[in-house]
Formats: structure tokens, C-alpha cells, sequence
């Protein structure tokens, strides 16, 4: 391929996708010549090798050994070390940053920000820390400042796992220093996880005092035949949605309760404050616990509660179904409707225009986009349907905003009426 032509680097990339599409996302990350192969063990690396090699050299595609590296338990990719352990910075790139002249042009301050923004994700409170540079760029000057953002770390075991920063900007600037700790605290609905510790917290503290002997419902998980499962992969240290705290499984914020008499205790708490419906009750349920039969105990409970079923009535403001006449002839009663979500095709049409005569059954699959409006449908009704058929004596559809008032203003006049 030529170098210079704007379009190489896109077509190359796409060439090299198309090659190893059966391997993306399996084990291989590709990024224009760059392949990354990745294994669980070398003797199924060696396997993912050969593959990858015999795809190269059949589309006669050729790799310079000395940039190759093999067989190695960590690699530099993209400017990034990974590793078995995860991503890191590149002692290189860290070592050009500190080693970096100071700037004395605005150009020269853009080229420092691009190579400093690629590790942000590494580095705490990075949007104070490179606030005046920022401004630098954007008014023209460089002046150092303080208390221009604010800056968050969440920490597990004394370690780091994730930074958070925000630079301070119009009026913000000039808070005091009450109020720049207050605008950076976050309420319990937005910090998910202070909050879910809470009402974890909130829910033990509440049922240890509301039901006798709580505790002691913790020992029947063990024995549960589906939170025994979840148990044990906790225990072996697995990756899941559940969190073990005193004894109690929680699966984010609901308590998850063992398969005892609590669980009819706890819904018949809940439904009995108002007497709710089903999905209600349900709602209120899952708010706090969890169990997997959930639904079904729940809409069980309601069917049978005493008070529910003296108390409401079955009135409904919903009438009878209004039947259909039989079709006499072809083609005077029609059905519509449409298909959406298919495939979009090359003409740009991802969905179709479903037309039925009731009496014969025969059907009109006319294609068009799932953005057609009601004028075109009335376009698409005259151009397909009334040229064969003629204007149909009855015309049954759903409530599509497509087949209401604007598609028959738009019909008749189409045909002069």
C-alpha cells in the first residue's frame, strides 16, 4: 500500500480486521500492524501462534522478527505494560514526562498536555494538577494557582483502585473552602457504593431488631440449594454479584434471604402496610430482599391475603372485545401493520410494511424504514396496494401514531375524496 494517500491508515486497519475477525476478542487485540496474542497457558499460546502465523502467511502478510516478542508474561502495547496483573505505565513514557523541558510556547504546552492526557486515568486529582495548563491554552497565558479542582481516590486494602478529579471552573474558583468540600460530596443515591454499604448496614441493623432470633437464620444458607452454590464460589474467592457481610449474603442492595419462614414473614410485612397490588408488593419487596422464587411467593401471597379479597372488588373499566365481521370478498377487508428491528439492507430499509387481506389471506410485504412517517405510509398504501386492489372498505391496525388522523388526511387525498 502506498504511503501519503489519506485513506491508507483506514484501509489497512479494515484489511487487518477482516484477516483476523475469527480471532478478535478471543485471543488476539489488533491495531493497525500491531497483534497482540494472548493465552491462559504457554502450551495453549503456542496453539494461538501457529493460528495466527498460518493466517499471515497465507494472505502474505509479513512481520519484522526483531520488533516480534514471544512466550512473555508481560508486553509494551499501545504505551501501555500488560500484564497478568493488569494495565501499568510505561517506565519510559513516565521517565520523558519528568525529563520533559520546561515550555515556553503555547505549542510547546499543547505537546506536553497530549503526552500527560494519555496517562490521566493513572493519576490522581490530574484535572487540578493540570488546570494551568489547561487555562494556558485556552486564554493564552500561564500563571500557577491553587484550589482550581477537586480530586477523589477510592482505595481498597491501602491500595488505589480508581481516581476521580474535576476541575473548578466560572464561579467555582472563588468557593471557599467549605464550599468547594461541600459541592465535591456526593449524596447516597449517587455514590453507589457508600450507598449500597449503608442500606446493607440499614437492612441487618433493622431486621436483627424486628425479628427474634435473626441471626440465627445466616447458618441456613449453607444448607440453601441456591445461595449454598453462591456461597462456596464466594468463599473460593470467585468474581460475583454477592457480597458476604456478618454472616448475610447481599446481592448489591438486597438482602438475600434463605429458603425459611422469613421470607412469608417479610412480604406479609410489606403487603400488610396498604394492602398494595401484586406488583406493588413485588416493588417493595426487591427493594430489599432477594430470593429466587421471588415472584412467584409474592403473586401467591396476594392471591390468597383474606383482606385483599373481601375488600376490593372485581370491577374493571375495561369493556368486551368487539369481534370482527367475517370478510365477504377479497381485497374490502385489509390488516396492517409493520415489522421492526430487521437488518438494515443496502438501500437503508430495516423494516417492513405488513399488509393483509382477511378473506384470503394473501399478504403485501412492502419494505421501508422504521422512520417512515405517516405520510409516506399513505404513499406506500397508494403506490402498492391501491393500484392492484382498490380502496378497501375497512382498514384494522393498532394504535401506531403512523395510522392515525395524518395517514387517512394524507390517503384521501391522494385518492380525491
Amino acid at each position: 500500500m502506498s504511503f501519503g494517500l489519506s485513506n491508507a491508515p483506514s484501509t489497512f486497519m479494515r484489511v487487518m480486521n477482516q484477516i483476523l475477525r475469527p480471532f478478535i476478542g478471543r485471543y488476539v487485540v489488533v491495531y493497525f500492524d500491531d497483534i497482540l496474542i494472548y493465552s491462559a497457558d504457554p502450551e495453549q499460546h503456542l496453539a494461538h501462534l501457529r493460528e495466527i502465523l498460518s493466517v499471515l502467511r497465507r494472505e502474505k502478510l509479513y512481520a519484522v522478527l526483531k520488533k516480534c516478542v514471544f512466550m512473555r508474561s508481560e508486553v509494551i502495547f499501545l504505551g501501555y505494560v500488560v500484564a497478568a496483573d493488569g494495565l501499568r505505565v510505561d517506565s519510559s513514557k513516565v521517565e520523558a514526562v519528568r525529563q520533559w523541558p520546561r515550555p515556553t510556547s503555547i505549542t510547546e504546552v499543547k505537546s506536553f498536555h497530549g503526552l500527560a492526557l494519555f496517562y490521566r486515568r493513572f493519576i490522581p486529582h490530574f484535572s487540578s494538577i493540570m488546570a494551568p495548563l489547561t487555562n494556558c491554552m485556552n486564554e493564552g497565558k500561564f500563571e500557577w494557582i491553587e484550589g482550581v479542582g477537586i480530586g477523589a481516590v477510592l482505595s481498597q486494602n491501602s491500595k488505589p483502585i480508581a481516581f476521580f478529579s474535576e476541575k473548578l471552573m466560572g464561579v467555582k474558583v472563588r468557593y471557599s473552602t467549605y464550599d468547594v468540600e461541600f459541592y465535591a460530596h456526593k449524596s447516597g443515591v449517587t455514590n453507589r457504593v457508600a450507598d449500597a454499604l449503608s442500606r446493607r448496614h440499614s437492612i441487618l441493623s433493622r431486621m436483627t431488631v424486628e425479628v427474634p432470633g435473626f441471626s440465627s437464620f445466616a447458618e441456613l444458607l449453607e444448607v440453601d440449594p441456591y445461595f449454598s452454590v453462591t456461597l462456596a464460589q464466594v468463599w473460593a474467592g470467585e468474581r460475583t454479584k454477592y457480597v458476604l457481610q456478618d454472616g448475610f449474603f447481599s446481592r448489591g442492595n438486597q438482602l438475600c434471604i434463605p429458603n425459611c419462614s422469613l421470607r412469608a414473614y417479610i412480604i406479609q410485612q410489606l403487603h400488610g402496610e396498604g394492602h398494595v397490588g401484586r406488583d406493588k408488593t413485588l416493588q417493595l419487596v426487591q427493594s430489599s430482599y432477594f430470593w429466587p422464587t421471588i415472584h412467584k411467593e409474592v403473586e401467591k401471597y396476594v392471591q390468597r391475603c383474606k383482606v385483599c379479597q373481601v375488600s376490593k372488588g372485581t370491577t374493571t373499566n375495561a369493556g368486551l372485545y368487539m369481534p370482527l365481521l367475517i370478510p365477504s370478498q377479497p381485497w374490502v377487508d385489509i390488516s396492517m401493520d409493520f415489522v421492526l428491528g430487521l437488518p438494515c439492507t443496502q438501500r437503508g430499509n430495516d423494516s417492513i410494511y405488513v399488509v393483509v387481506d382477511r378473506f384470503s389471506k394473501m399478504a403485501h410485504f412492502i419494505p421501508c424504514k422504521k422512520t417512515t412517517n405517516a405520510v409516506r405510509v399513505a404513499q406506500l398504501y397508494f403506490r402498492e396496494l391501491y393500484r392492484l386492489h382498490g380502496l378497501s372498505g375497512s382498514i384494522v391496525s393498532d394504535r401506531d401514531t403512523r395510522f392515525l388522523s395524518y395517514f387517512w388526511r394524507s390517503l384521501w387525498k391522494m385518492v380525491n375524496i
